[in-house]
């Protein structure tokens, strides 16, 4: 098979890259190894991300998703409570997205297909093709051969594509380990605005989705992996409707971000902890951006060393500055999340 574009992964930054290049005309392919939809943790999503669904043209899509909307969060240590508002403008205050994930993937999935992505789905990149030390496509575990001029890995932060290339992976902060998970009851607590609590050991967060769903996330420094965290106490009445899962945000990047025609989108390119709040936008951002270069050097307004070097300066500066912020902001709530190495 032949494309101009492999895009290894399916999620929000997968999805965004493939629109992104579909609308300049390149030929795309998404490989996606789960059937969608998926089950992902609920996700509290910037409200910068209004404007780039209305250039995805998935706005009308989400309005009618019926997310709830929220012009901030509540953020909670020792006892002291305050609401961190997002923003406003003439037009009011800037609001959010708290969304169902595996509705709102499969929105922009959805998207990419019926603009022209071949979406390849439960199947997986095994190993990149290279030809006289050109990289030319992907061999897939199912066995078939992608030829494409451009790859771009959404597949998330076990950073395949990375490693594929040589890239290197930086630590920039002590193990972090993000447990989460959906239940369904009454609970009079929690409101409509995601709450934020911070201790000792690293923070809770907690969210309605629904009328009857809510999810949680807990965050511990230092830790692995191992064990499961219960849910917060006000949420333990509720019925789960999955098992916990846990999942590794130590907060990392990719170094290069891209070379040669290789580029890496959200959390294949840099990982954050969900305290960040800008996990989905800096996804589709990057997607973007990686297709919209992809396209300059197609076009021949640029080479492709000088896209790639572009990409990887606009993530870095994106990522030394959301490292400052959200370093400060442990710091300040009486945890450190420096790497102690």
């Amino acid at each position: 098979m032949n494309t101009d574009v492999v895009v290894i992964g399916g999620g929000p930054a997968g999805s965004a890259a493939a629109i992104t290049a579909l609308n300049a005309g390149l030929r795309v392919v998404i490989v996606e190894r789960e059937a969608f939809p998926r089950q992902r943790p609920g996700e509290t999503l910037h409200p910068g991300c209004e404007a780039l669904f209305r250039c995805l043209g998935v706005w009308e899509e989400i309005e009618r998703a019926g997310f709830l909307r929220h012009t901030g969060n509540w953020l909670e240590c020792r006892g002291d409570r305050s609401f961190m508002e997002f923003g406003r403008d003439q037009a009011g205050p800037w609001r959010g997205f708290q969304a169902c994930r595996d509705i709102f993937d499969s929105i922009l999935l959805q998207r990419a297909r019926h603009l022209g992505a071949l979406i390849l789905q439960q199947d997986s990149a095994q190993e990149m093709l290279i030809k006289n030390g050109q990289k030319i496509g992907i061999l897939l575990r199912s066995g078939g051969e992608i030829r494409a001029s451009f790859l771009i890995d959404s597949g998330g932060a076990g950073h395949w594509l990375a490693r594929q290339a040589g890239f290197r992976v930086e630590l920039h902060s002590r193990r972090m380990t993000a447990y989460y998970n959906y239940v369904r009851g009454k609970c009079d607590v929690l409101y409509d605005t995601p709450l934020l609590e911070f201790d000792e050991q690293g923070w809770t967060w907690m969210s309605r989705i629904d009328s009857d769903i809510f999810a949680w996330a807990r965050l511990k420094l230092g830790s692995s992996r191992q064990g499961i965290e219960p849910a917060p106490a006000i949420l333990r009445g509720l019925l789960p409707l999955h098992e916990v899962c846990g999942a590794d945000v130590t907060w990392r990047r990719v170094v290069p971000a891209a070379s040669e025609g290789v580029y890496c989108a959200g959390d294949a390119a840099a990982v954050f902890d969900p305290a960040c709040g800008h996990g989905i936008l800096r996804a589709i951002m990057s997607g973007i951006m990686s297709a919209h270069v992809i396209a300059a050097a197609v076009g021949g307004s640029c080479t492709l060393n000088d896209s790639a070097a572009e990409y990887d300066r606009w993530l870095g500066a994106w990522f030394q500055h959301d490292k400052m912020t959200l370093t400060e902001l442990y710091l300040k709530m009486g945890c450190d999340p420096r790497n102690q190495s």
